[in-house]
């Protein structure tokens, strides 16, 4: 099949892991012998020699930046955004079906061009993306009736109003529920937790933790994300004699990369951490292998989390706070060690120094979840799944269309 993948971002262009599995993605479904496009956006460049990847669109206001005014750049984007996706189409041999990611700071301008051409598509949600598109929103009653009226008036290219999601795949449970409670007009589609490369992160032998334990946090440096719980976990060890240290792998904004090193010198901790900054992903595989625990520490109502996968796979053990849908696939003493603060993770870690046995089974345990629930092969297989059923909808319903056309000679067709 001829697949058009669209996303706001793609790699070397990343927040999270929403942009690195667009890329685990796409490689899998080209293996699968499918010829997939990408239709994404250009940051400051420079970028690789990319054949397949179109970096035409634009984001309606950069990240990092308050998107307070959205609505009004979601209406002046609209006609040039249209624009684009006619051209590109026009440009190129006709798609079977299209693939939509995350459009945050995008919008759905795309997506209703893609219906006015015909293309079906198969939603991707990896988080609540869709909610920053919600109709009629404001902080009060008039407020919101106001936006209402202008929406209906003609800035509704901004919402989902009129937009037909027809077949969606979630990362979780957790993500199709919270689309559905903001009042998304989504379908019941699949759930499909996402996987990590097997080759980039594969497993070392096993070997228990030991009295100098090597603690690991990755991702990105922001307060949901909870590095500054790892540090304390630290903390608490170094209070009951563990000499323990922590690599910290991730960047973020310098005002938390400061506060994270003021936090460090506060509890005495700061010759015991390591700031990696950034590690590029094909250098993470080695990292997790060299460390003993992996700390997921995140506050955020994960949509599904990527780093805590990344290490299971790679045969580290993991101590992890579960929210969101990380807690549909993390299972306490099973998988991982699962708790709710600094001083549980830090009695964890202790607990793993003490019984090589217990690591051994959450190591296990975690291989057998990523084999039988999370792989990036079952993954790739349920999107590949949904993307040929409704290219094969299409068909069928342009065919029946063609049935009921008259011939040249007036009669109906066959």
């Amino acid at each position: 099949m001829r697949i058009l993948l669209v996303t706001n971002l793609f790699p070397p262009d990343t927040l999270g892991g929403y942009e690195l599995l667009a890329a685990d993605l796409v490689r899998s479904l080209s293996a699968r012998g499918h010829d997939v496009q990408i239709l994404t956006t250009a940051a400051d460049g420079p970028y690789p020699n990319e054949q397949h990847v179109h970096r035409r669109l634009r984001l309606v206001r950069p990240f990092g930046r308050p998107a307070s005014l959205d609505r009004l750049g979601h209406a002046l984007a609209a006609g040039p955004q249209h624009r684009i996706v006619r051209e590109f189409l026009s440009e190129r041999p006709a798609f079977d079906v299209a693939l939509v990611m995350s459009l945050r700071r995008l919008g759905l301008h795309v997506v209703r061009e893609l219906e006015r051409q015909g293309l079906p598509t198969v939603f991707c949600f990896n988080d609540d993306w869709l909610l920053a598109h919600r109709p009629g929103e404001g902080s009060s009653r008039t407020r919101r009736w106001l936006w209402s009226a202008a929406e209906r008036a003609g800035l509704s290219a901004r919402t989902w109003r009129g937009v037909a999601f027809s077949r969606a795949v979630y990362v979780s449970g957790a993500t199709r529920d919270a689309l559905r409670r903001g009042g998304a007009p989504v379908p019941e589609g699949k759930v499909a937790w996402q996987g990590v490369c097997p080759l980039t992160f594969a497993a070392r032998p096993f070997r228990p933790v030991g009295d100098s334990p090597r603690l690991l946090f990755t991702g990105r440096l922001h307060p949901t994300k909870g590095c500054d719980i790892a540090i304390e976990t630290l903390a608490e060890l170094a209070r009951t004699g563990v000499r323990a240290t922590l690599s910290v792998a991730g960047s973020g904004e310098p005002s938390e990369l400061a506060r994270l090193r003021r936090l460090c010198e506060q509890l005495q901790v700061s010759e015991q951490v390591q700031w990696l900054g950034f590690v590029p992903r094909q250098e993470l595989g080695a990292l997790y292998r060299a460390s003993d625990v992996f700390l997921f520490p995140s506050r955020w109502n994960e949509p599904a989390g990527l780093t805590y996968l990344e290490a299971m796979s790679c045969g580290v053990p993991v101590i992890a706070m579960p929210t969101g849908g990380a807690r549909e696939l993390l299972v306490h003493e099973d998988n991982s060690l699962n708790v709710s603060d600094a001083s549980g993770m830090a009695r964890e870690v202790e607990r793993l120094m003490r019984d090589p046995s217990l690591a051994q089974r959450v190591v296990a345990g975690a291989h057998r979840t990523l084999r039988e629930r999370a792989s990036l092969e079952r993954y790739v297989a349920t999107i590949d799944g949904e993307l040929q059923a409704a290219a094969r909808s299409t068909s069928a319903h342009r065919g029946r269309e063609h049935e009921g056309r008259p011939r040249p000679d007036g009669h109906p067709e066959a």
